[in-house]
């Protein structure tokens, strides 16, 4: 069963008739609430109402549920997640953000950055999101005598960088569609 949590973004905690009606489990951690799907599954829509159940909008009268009666716990976001919403953020600027005459985040680059982002499994240190002056989506890895940096590039292309203690490599890659190139899972520190 899928499973949908919420997280604070000012929309009400009750949209448990949407989630009833798909199958879906929820869960709800504060009174103004903006529903996500956790694990597979989608919600195409919330519903409002009052947190204490008081107030059913017509849906939730229709199916008859509330949050309430979904009593699991809402988890925490993913290092992973939190790296994808900052590269999104990266979006909302313009020409010259950096205030020295930058590109506009390249919107191609940024979602490679996102899908190289998904591909990484847990047992990777969570990089560091950055964009560089040219508009390219980067990632940052700074642990324990480790640097390491990948910059995408045009063409499904990475550009990479990395040293730890005198050992240094560096190149441009192939990126495949859903995984991490053979050379990367070398190089990536590990959690």
């Amino acid at each position: 069963m899928s499973t949908l949590s919420s997280n604070t973004y000012g929309f009400s905690k009750r949209f448990a008739a949407i989630a009833a009606a798909a199958g879906c489990a929820v869960s709800t951690s504060t009174a103004l609430a903006f529903p996500a799907v956790t694990t597979g599954g989608t919600a195409s829509a919330w519903t409002r109402g009052s947190a204490d159940g008081s107030h059913l909008d017509s849906r939730q009268q229709v199916y008859g549920a509330t949050t309430k009666e979904f009593g699991q716990k809402a988890r925490s976001t993913t290092d992973r997640e939190r790296l994808i919403a900052s590269l999104r953020g990266y979006l909302t600027l313009q020409e010259n953000w950096d205030g020295e005459g930058a590109a506009a985040p390249n919107l191609n680059s940024l979602r490679a950055a996102m899908h190289f982002a998904c591909a990484l499994t847990d047992e990777v240190l969570a990089p560091a999101p950055m964009l560089h002056a040219s508009g390219n989506a980067g990632l940052l890895w700074e642990e324990d005598g480790l640097y390491g940096e990948l910059e995408f590039l045009h063409g499904s292309r990475a550009a990479y960088y990395f040293e730890c203690g005198s050992n240094k490599h560096k190149g441009i890659v192939q990126l495949p569609a859903v995984e991490v190139p053979a050379i990367l899972q070398q190089l990536l520190p590990k959690a």
